[in-house]
């Protein structure tokens, strides 16, 4: 890949990738059906249960979910490798028209690169099996290469011409600072990243330009029902949510904005022109 120039375009673009991360049940696959740019084509990861939210037969939406056979003997390796395909394929154009891509689950992915490395062990909850007298390097090493295949993987489709690209991860507190001997997780300072292993939660928030954080509160008077907003800076329980854009620029945005896709890129937007305007005339 040449080396270029940055440009406003370069910058549209990069905005145009996002990872929303947050607890269960609080609207990301349903923001993106509702507000994301069709044709849609929505690809569940294995394991992520979110896509019974997602309808049948909506015109310029297409989903893929992972179906596996009862007693069918599917390893973790042909799983990647067909995830890989149908991913490839779609940014190809092979599977239709997608002005929109929903990766719906990123960190169940993850843990089908752990049972690919680990022959199973990581979702039986064992141990990987280690070389004699490595002193625990082969364990390590193993974590290591899911990590550097879960991030390449990405880095294709962050790099693919589909025009717009959103991620969703589940959440889960990570401790500030690493525990020292005697240390207990109760007595560390915790804040809300995506939910994945060590170094990975921060590595995949750095991939993106934007990453939100969903949050939902029940309706007024209408029981039942909720509505959503994303975080778009860290605040006192997230620290995973960041706008990694011109400083100038992400001054010009809200603390939060409510859960609306077409509505986010438009403040983004917006606040990108008002910065060009006053480069302008400065």
């Amino acid at each position: 890949m040449p080396v270029k120039v940055m440009t406003a375009e370069i910058r549209r673009k990069m905005a145009t990738r996002a990872f929303n991360f947050g607890p269960p049940n609080s609207l990301k696959t349903t923001s993106a059906l509702l507000t994301a740019y069709y044709p849609l084509q929505i690809l569940s990861f294995p394991g992520e249960s979110g896509w019974g939210t997602i309808p049948a037969d909506v015109p310029g939406l297409t989903s893929y979910v992972w179906e596996e056979a009862p007693g069918d003997p599917v390893t973790a390796a042909s799983i990647r490798r067909e995830v890989n395909d149908v991913t490839l394929e779609i940014l190809a154009g092979k599977k239709g028209p997608c002005k929109t891509l929903l990766l719906d689950g990123a960190h169940k992915l993850h843990t089908v690169y752990m049972d690919d490395v680990t022959a199973g062990a990581y979702s039986r909850g064992e141990k990987p099996s280690k070389h004699p007298g490595d002193g625990g390097t082969w364990e390590l090493s193993m974590y290591g290469n899911a990590m550097r295949m879960f991030n390449k993987y990405f880095e294709r489709v962050l790099a693919s011409p589909i025009e717009y690209v959103i991620v969703t991860s589940w959440n889960a507190p990570e401790l500030d600072k690493p525990l020292r001997p005697g240390d207990k997780a109760r007595d560390v300072d915790s804040h809300e990243w995506p939910d994945l292993p060590g170094k990975l939660a921060k590595h995949m928030a750095g991939m993106f330009s934007l990453v939100v954080f969903s949050r939902v509160h029940p309706v007024p008077g209408k029981p039942g029902l909720l509505s959503g907003e994303w975080l778009l800076r860290p605040d006192a329980e997230v620290w995973g949510a960041n706008v990694k854009m011109d400083p100038r620029l992400v001054a010009k945005l809200p603390m939060k904005v409510p859960q609306d896709w077409k509505n986010l890129y438009k403040v983004v937007a917006a606040a990108e022109q008002e910065l060009e305007e006053e480069v302008k005339t400065a």
